[in-house]
């Protein structure tokens, strides 16, 4: 969820797992500014704040379960001021509603639409932990990291140092050891196989209709011949919005999945087997 409104409802509802989406509250604008644009935001902060950040995290480094960072001023000033608000309102989320909760819950920061560096997610979970904000998980797209595993298994150590689980959107298809990522995170993770369906449908359709499904796999590759196992996992990520163009196809395809439904409930299950057997 990205609104309070909605954290209410569900805690009426008496739930004990409390996802927060904080996209909006991270400013992507940052990436795209120059260095002196940069410095003209930074020294509008209050100034015993900037003080703190710096005697906070420019005078050391810092090691988490191995992985070792050091913290540049443009960096610090890049990553405060693009997290700066999700720092502010996910710590506003725990302590406004989550904090006093007669029962115990489990709170999620997601940030899975976004692209949180190594160096933002250590500051954030620093911060976290300075003010007692027990945030009980992170979640992130594992699709964003199908071509940098150092960049996961950083995130996994910093989770790790810190104690929380590591969610992992589209674990099915963008994780090449997820055995590894299990161990890295000492078995503190979720993997969210958030991809299995559609490509059980595919996969199931290959088998049953493959000129189908040769045609779709085309789509998704940009006209080049791949099989569904060939598929990158960023084209299984983005399959809704590279089809949602091409209505025919996606008619095609949630049509023979209507058609199919215990095959493809049976390769469903073929998939999932297939994916515990690698933890």
């Amino acid at each position: 969820m990205d609104k309070e409104e909605d954290l209410v409802k569900a805690l009426l509802y008496g739930y004990s797992s409390i996802g927060f989406d904080l996209k909006e509250q991270v400013d992507l604008s940052v990436d795209d500014l120059s260095a002196a644009e940069i410095d003209e935001r930074y020294e509008k902060l209050p100034e015993l704040f900037r003080s703190a950040l710096t005697a906070s995290y420019l005078q050391s480094e810092f090691d988490a379960e191995g992985f070792k960072l050091r913290y540049e001023e443009d960096e610090l000033k890049r990553i405060i001021l693009g997290y700066g608000q999700a720092l502010m309102h996910s710590q506003y989320i725990y302590e406004t509603y989550l904090k006093g909760s007669p029962w115990p819950l489990d709170y999620e920061a997601d940030f899975s639409k976004v692209s949180l560096s190594p160096a933002a997610h250590y500051l954030l979970a620093k911060e976290w932990e300075r003010n007692s904000v027990k945030v009980c998980c992170v979640t992130l797209d594992a699709a964003r990291f199908a071509a940098d595993p150092d960049e996961l298994e950083a995130h996994c150590r910093i989770a790790a140092f810190f104690g929380y689980r590591l969610g992992l959107l589209h674990a099915d298809t963008a994780l090449a050891d997820p055995r590894k990522v299990r161990a890295l995170l000492k078995e503190k993770v979720h993997f969210k196989l958030t991809s299995l369906i559609f490509k059980a449908v595919l996969k199931t359709m290959e088998e049953k209709e493959p000129a189908l499904s040769e045609k779709i796999c085309r789509a998704l590759s940009d006209g080049s011949e791949k099989t569904v196992a060939e598929l990158s996992p960023s084209a299984i990520k983005e399959h809704e919005k590279i089809l949602g163009a091409q209505s025919e196809m996606k008619a095609a395809l949630k049509n023979f999945a209507a058609q199919n439904k215990e095959a493809c409930a049976a390769m469903l299950g073929e998939l999932t087997g297939s994916f515990v057997k690698k933890l």
